[in-house]
């Protein structure tokens, strides 16, 4: 007996999430993951989970759920959209390499992420800092959509070295 989650967006896509689950008298009894079982008995149970990103739940929500005693339930219960988030380093027009990128919203937990990465990221305004060398450090701040891409772009400067 029990239950499976699937954790869905309103446009289908589901999405690893994290969390707790407990039971009526705030025993904690689980910990919410996208497809696997998580309820061990009939009951009524409270939810509360995100779309897991790097170790952070973004949006989490809160959901009363009742598992039946006479056989495995699948539960399908939605999730806010997370916006996405990519890097990209330019120099003189032209895509270049470069560093670590830092994220700092103001709804939320700082993150770090790669350039090459694609990200999960809560909506709303976000700062974005780099530093891909010692003659360029890099802010840009964006507003972060839900279901959409935001590519951040870093506009180095050239550096030259002259010796003496």
């Amino acid at each position: 007996m029990g239950s499976n989650t699937k954790w869905v967006d309103p446009n289908g896509q589901q999405y690893q999430v994290g969390g707790t689950l407990t039971s009526g008298d705030g025993t904690e009894v689980g910990i919410p993951r996208g497809g696997s079982r998580v309820v061990p008995a009939a009951g009524t149970y409270q939810v509360t989970a995100g779309v897991l990103s790097q170790g952070r739940i973004l949006s989490p929500q809160t959901y009363t759920i009742d598992v039946p005693d006479a056989a495995d339930t699948l539960i399908e219960l939605p999730v806010p959209v997370p916006a996405r988030l990519q890097g990209l380093f330019l120099l003189n027009g032209q895509e270049v390499d470069g560093d670590l990128i830092q994220a700092i919203p103001d709804n939320g937990q700082p993150f770090g992420f790669q350039p090459f990465d694609t990200v999960l990221a809560e909506p709303g305004a976000c700062a974005f800092r780099a530093r891909p060398n010692a003659d360029n450090s890099l802010e840009v701040t964006e507003t972060l959509l839900p279901g959409e891409t935001t590519i951040v772009r870093f506009e180095m400067t050239q550096t030259i070295n002259v010796n003496v």
